[in-house]
């Protein structure tokens, strides 16, 4: 049987979650670069970054951090 490469048709699931995962990241960087660089003014705007248990505030958190610094 022909699986067009796919092992078991497990595959669909796991590029719906990169897909997911890829959206976020480009959603994040966007969030990132509007705060970082959409503000005239220094020292940079406090914020504060809110949400459920898990749902990446520490990974966005260093992600904006990051993008500050090389402001």
């Amino acid at each position: 049987m022909d699986t067009g490469g796919r092992c078991c048709g497990g595959g669909g699931a796991a590029a719906g979650l990169e897909e997911e995962a890829a959206q976020r990241e480009r959603e994040w960087e966007e969030a990132a670069q509007a705060v970082a660089y959409d503000s005239c003014t220094w020292p940079p705007p406090i914020v504060a970054v809110c949400g459920p248990g898990k749902s990446g505030k520490s990974a966005f958190s260093r992600l904006l951090l990051n993008t500050l610094i090389v402001r």
